[in-house]
């Protein structure tokens, strides 16, 4: 491996799974980006304009709350001075290290394993939750952990962000399938599917639907022994659904009336308890419940720091942090990569890495933005900065050489088309 392709993954890795701390992933940033400077050289950095105005507008509106509402929340301004820099350094860091589309698939293919790899070990060693836990920023009560024995995090701060990662991880690799036509993508994706109910009941439910659509898209595509192999994994997902993940859930959820009693020994009580989909659709929108022109305006903080209106659902966060007008540029930015995603896949030859990479950055927007309605993962550390990375790689066009001669750095506003 050379060292281009060890400091791409290190860079994708930080940014993505954010161990120990994003401060941390800032200064690793600043140090890969001299680092790629020194071994390229003669350099045009790229700053997409969109996603500058757009990342500068939500800060300076979130500032603008807080001098209005008089009251400076430093975690939130905090996380938006952060998703400010860490975007200008991870555009800077991949026009600087010239990474190629091929290179980012291969590299991400390696970062989504280690997620896989990362719930399989929790699950055959159990002792492993809480230190790594720890090491990628749980935030919530250790105690929590040790309750829900059959929940995995892999490499994620959260149930809920494991089990988006485990989804676009299954899709992720079904792309990869289609394009190279090599089955190890397929025994990948199925792993993946795996990974997904090891995570949270969000991802049972998404890896279900996604698993068989892709197998049934899948089955089309194949012949002959190929075909076989597929049906063999569908027959297998389906009877692991059955058997374990739909009790799971019907016994979490309250559907069809299921007593404790009637759950097998793969389910606890303490740790599936009911509840969650009512709460969703009623008590976590409790927050919501203020006059209108609060909810346009925003207040700047963090609904958890006031008492009852504790919620996890992503959208109400973020409306507390930067009102319905600040959600809708957060919503427009995302449009406005979901668009450029679109139109580089109609340019895209259907058998090309071009092809897929941007065909899996339009599912992973909005399986964001469903996500989001579960957990805060929208404009979110780790989620947010992938989109970025793979964004800026997809849309970056290096045309100059590079001078071997003398080193230098230039700076471009540029729009890709």
């Amino acid at each position: 491996m050379s060292k281009k392709s060890i400091l791409l993954f290190l860079f994708v890795f930080v940014n993505y799974y954010n161990p120990i701390s994003v401060y941390l992933t800032l200064i690793v940033n600043i140090v890969l980006f001299l680092l790629f400077s020194f071994y390229n050289g003669n350099m045009i950095i790229r700053f997409n304009r969109y996603i500058i105005v757009f990342t500068f507008l939500i800060l300076i509106w979130a500032m603008l709350i807080m001098v209005v509402r008089s009251n400076i929340d430093t975690q939130v301004l905090g996380k938006y001075l952060r998703v400010t820099v860490s975007t200008l350094l991870i555009m800077a860091i991949c026009s600087a290290s010239r990474a190629t589309i091929k290179q980012l698939i291969d590299v991400l293919t390696v970062i989504f394993l280690i997620h896989i790899i990362s719930i399989g070990m929790q699950s055959v060693f159990p002792q492993l939750d809480i230190p790594m836990a720890n090491l990628f920023g749980f935030k919530r009560e250790l105690t929590i952990i040790s309750e829900y024995t059959t929940r995995k995090m892999g490499c994620s701060s959260g149930y809920d962000t494991a089990a988006l990662i485990s989804v676009i991880s299954m899709v992720f690799f079904f792309l990869q399938y289609v394009v190279r036509n090599k089955s190890i993508y397929l025994l990948l994706m199925f792993l993946s599917f795996l990974s997904c109910t090891r995570s949270s009941r969000t991802g049972m439910v998404l890896g279900i639907f996604f698993f068989v659509v892709l197998l049934i898209v899948l089955f089309f595509k194949l012949k002959g022994k190929k075909r076989l192999v597929l049906i063999l994994s569908l027959l297998c997902g389906i009877t692991f659904s059955v058997y374990v993940i739909l009790p799971v859930l019907f016994y979490s959820t309250g559907l069809f009336l299921l007593k404790p009693e009637d759950n097998n020994s793969i389910i606890s009580t303490s740790d599936y308890t009911t509840g969650t989909v009512i709460g969703l659709m009623s008590t976590h929108l409790d927050a919501m419940k203020i006059p209108i022109f609060d909810l346009i305006i925003g207040f700047g903080i963090d609904p958890n720091t006031v008492p009852g209106k504790n919620t996890d659902i992503g959208y109400v966060k973020l409306i507390y942090h930067v009102g319905i007008i600040g959600l809708l540029l957060i919503l427009l930015l995302y449009l406005y990569i979901f668009r450029q995603a679109v139109i580089t896949k109609k340019k895209s030859d259907t058998q090309s890495n071009e092809f897929a990479l941007s065909s899996f950055l339009i599912l992973y927007v909005l399986l964001i933005m469903v996500m989001n309605y579960k957990s805060l993962e929208m404009y979110s550390r780790g989620s947010h900065d992938l989109l970025l990375i793979i964004f800026f790689v997809l849309t970056n066009k290096y045309a100059p050489a590079v001078s071997q001669d003398r080193k230098k750095i230039n700076l471009s506003l540029v729009q890709p088309s």
